[in-house]
């Protein structure tokens, strides 16, 4: 298994202005997740995919293996992650070999080199993405909607309103944060099987607001200083 990691970093990020851009202490995200990604020892090339030549000179100075121009066509709000990484795969096969891609999200600078591992693990066949999830804390099935007059609306019955918590099936959303899949399984995303490892909400947060990269730090220091 030759694998190689494609982070996609456009630069028109519209919830957070300039989001692949922050820093944490100084320091920039997309030089943070490359060397979390580079210590890991698992990625044949590290490679970014962009839009923005600022970020496009940065990841040139982190030290990114190679930085793909992305089309204007693939950097809007429609995007999709798997539009990025198969035009990522178009350009890299005539310059290297690989077998596998994992695309990591540029925020994803909580997971570790044994979440990639178990990722690794349950992948069976060459058809397979394989992501993490995170458990949603509170059941679900108890949410509810607020109404502009601040009124609640359930739609759930009585029987479940006042069922307790701990008698609900779990669930769980996309971390985003990776997601490592076979070449063929990129280029046949929608009938590729997915599969999922679990992840603790340390370990990760999808960051599409201030408020979140707020957490996002909080995390992030909270683990280096845990490891120290």
């Amino acid at each position: 298994m030759s694998i190689i990691a494609v982070i996609p970093a456009r630069g028109n990020s519209k919830r957070i202005v300039n989001k692949n851009l922050l820093k944490i202490n100084n320091q920039y995200i997309l030089k943070i997740l490359y060397q979390n990604l580079k210590n890991m020892n698992i990625f044949q090339n590290i490679i970014l995919s962009t839009d923005s030549i600022k970020i496009k000179k940065l990841a040139k100075k982190i030290g990114y293996d190679l930085v793909i121009n992305r089309p204007k066509s693939l950097s809007n709000d429609n995007s999709t992650t798997n539009a990025v990484v198969t035009h990522s795969i178009d350009i890299l096969k005539k310059k290297i070999k690989f077998t596998h891609v994992c695309c990591v999200y540029p925020m994803a600078i909580l997971f570790k080199k044994r979440d990639l591992i178990n990722a690794k693990k349950i992948m069976k066949g060459d058809n397979e993405i394989v992501f993490p999830a995170l458990k949603y804390s509170h059941p679900i099935q108890r949410a509810f909607k607020i109404k502009k007059d601040s009124k609640i609306k359930y739609k759930l019955s009585k029987k479940n309103l006042s069922k307790k918590t701990q008698y609900f099936s779990d669930y769980y959303h996309d971390a985003g944060q990776f997601y490592l899949g076979h070449v063929s399984a990129w280029k046949n995303y929608s009938s590729s099987k997915k599969k999922c490892i679990k992840l603790p909400l340390i370990r990760a947060i999808d960051v599409d607001n201030y408020e979140e990269f707020e957490l996002l730090k909080s995390k992030f220091f909270y683990i280096k200083n845990k490891t120290i």
